[in-house]
């Protein structure tokens, strides 16, 4: 019986840190965020066959500071960054493709920390927006 139990508070803990994947369809691939709890979000982009690596990055970071705006959180830091390029094999008609991956955390101010790399949410929005002409 205590078996069944601590199985059951096990599960409802998990299903607690469990959130929704809220894609979006964005002009260059298509972008999802997880909330993980706390201030960490995952955000995910899948890009084309002709997007390159740095493309794919300015994008991700693009989606996390909109997100950041959304949340009304100025600043986010990069925790975790992941690349993966797919390459499809041409006599099956697959395409390559990449698959960027990060997990940021969000701050109402600035961090007090030396060396602790940042973005301003803004600021990145108006750059990358200016560089890809997405507004």
């Amino acid at each position: 019986m205590k078996r069944i139990a601590s199985l059951c508070l096990a599960l409802c803990a998990l299903q607690g840190c469990a959130t929704s994947v809220r894609p979006y369809d964005g002009p260059f691939g298509v972008y999802s965020d997880v909330n993980l709890g706390g201030a960490l979000t995952r955000v995910t982009f899948k890009g084309g066959p002709l997007m390159l690596p740095q493309s794919a990055h300015d994008l991700v970071l693009l989606r996390a500071a909109e997100i950041a705006l959304q949340r009304g959180v100025p600043y986010f830091q990069s925790v975790y960054e992941n690349l993966q390029i797919s390459r499809g094999a041409a006599e099956f008609g697959a395409t390559n493709s990449l698959n960027e991956v990060i997990v940021v955390r969000f701050f109402q101010k600035i961090p007090e920390e030396r060396g602790v790399p940042y973005f301003d949410a803004a600021d990145l929005v108006r750059r990358i927006s200016a560089k890809y002409k997405t507004s």
